[in-house]
Parts: structure tokens; C-alpha cells; sequence
């Protein structure tokens, strides 16, 4: 088992895999299969839900509640925010927009606060960064509230929390994301339209500097 290892992207991009739980050799030829199918940037920027991992063992999730409890207890969900303890993504900040209507610091606090009472641990998926995120929720909430965060080690033992997206029970669905999670050919060309895209460009510009 380890906790650090290193990936090599379909471009030859290498990232080094840190975290806070051990994977088992099974898990590691996931993640390291999964980025040799997509370059970084596609699964940071076009497949937001990333990849799940196939399992997580009991004593994975104990570790991921353990981490999150130790990051979040004692404090509220002001003092979390205020302190720089929880942060949300850009995806977040998009998210909630879309599903509740609003990214005010009122409807973020509220968030925060659901996250702290989270109790359990759905999934794993890697998404193109040195982390993993999780997917996490209270077992009993009505509403369903699933929240996707992931950690970052500071020092002493100490972690930092990211909340990177959320979805709820009749939460509005995303087809686009959807869809390009389930082709990863339509990754490959959008990458290739951005490439020739941005030489043509570049030729242009190369061009009409010769002619001056």
C-alpha cells in the first residue's frame, strides 16, 4: 500500500499522487490507468466529476471521516470560513449558483455547516490533481446533500478542507458534464480544436508581423 506515487497523463505529463489515505495496489493501477486516458487539463477542466475509484475499504473511510472531524471540530462554520480552514473551488461557486440559486457567504456558511454533521463516505474520485476528493454526506439527511471536498496537509498534522462541489435530491443536472464524462473521445478532439486553434492564431499573427 502506499500514500505517494507518481502518474504519467496521456501527454507525458507527470503529478505525484499524495494523500491522506494508503491505496491498495488495486486503487493505484486505477488512478494510473485513468491518467494515461485523459491529459491533465482534461480531467481538471472538461470532467469536473472526475473518475471514481472502484471501492473504498471500511478503514479508508474511517480515515477520510477521521481527517474531516479533525479539521472541522471545535470550530463553527464562521470561524472554518474566516480562518481559511474550509475554501470552495470555482466549480463551487458555479455550482450553488445553479442548484440553489445563490453564492452568497449566508448560503456557503449554511454549506459548511452541513459538512461538519457529514457522516459518511459514498466514493473516491481522482480528477487530475495530487489529492483525491470525496464524496460525503449524513445518512440520514431527507434531502440528500452530497458534498465532494478534498484535503490538503498543512503542518503537525493538520489539514485544510476544499469543498469542490455539491448536488441534493431533485438538484438540477448538468448534460453537459454528463456528457463528456462518458466520451472520452470528445475530450480528445475538444483538446485538439484548442491546439489548432491557438496555432492558427499564432501563424496569423507570425504572418501579418512579415508583412510589416
Amino acid at each position: 500500500m502506499s500514500g505517494s506515487f507518481q502518474v504519467k497523463f496521456r501527454d507525458g505529463e507527470t503529478l505525484v499522487i499524495s494523500d491522506i489515505i494508503e491505496f491498495e495496489e488495486k486503487q493505484q493501477d486505477e488512478i494510473e490507468a485513468t491518467a494515461g486516458d485523459y491529459t491533465k487539463i482534461q480531467l481538471r477542466q472538461f470532467n469536473q466529476d472526475g473518475k471514481d475509484l472502484s471501492y473504498l475499504t471500511d478503514e479508508q473511510k474511517k480515515i477520510v471521516l477521521r481527517t474531516k472531524k479533525l479539521t472541522v471540530d471545535g470550530k463553527t462554520a464562521d470561524q472554518l470560513w474566516g480562518q481559511k480552514i474550509v475554501s470552495v473551488s470555482v466549480h463551487f461557486n458555479e455550482r450553488i449558483l445553479e442548484r440553489l440559486g445563490s453564492d452568497e457567504l449566508s448560503v456557503i456558511i449554511s454549506i459548511i455547516d452541513r459538512i461538519i454533521n457529514t457522516d459518511f463516505v459514498i466514493k473516491a474520485q481522482f480528477k487530475g490533481y495530487p489529492a483525491l476528493t470525496y464524496t460525503l454526506m449524513k445518512s440520514d439527511d431527507p434531502e440528500k446533500f452530497k458534498f465532494a471536498v478534498s484535503f490538503k496537509r498543512k503542518n503537525k498534522g493538520h489539514y485544510t478542507l476544499q469543498i469542490v462541489t455539491l448536488t441534493f435530491k431533485n438538484s438540477p443536472h448538468n448534460k453537459m458534464t454528463t456528457r463528456l464524462i462518458q466520451d472520452a473521445n470528445l475530450l480528445n478532439r475538444m483538446e485538439d480544436f484548442k491546439r489548432k486553434l491557438k496555432d492558427a492564431v499564432n501563424k496569423e499573427i507570425k504572418d501579418n508581423g512579415n508583412k510589416n
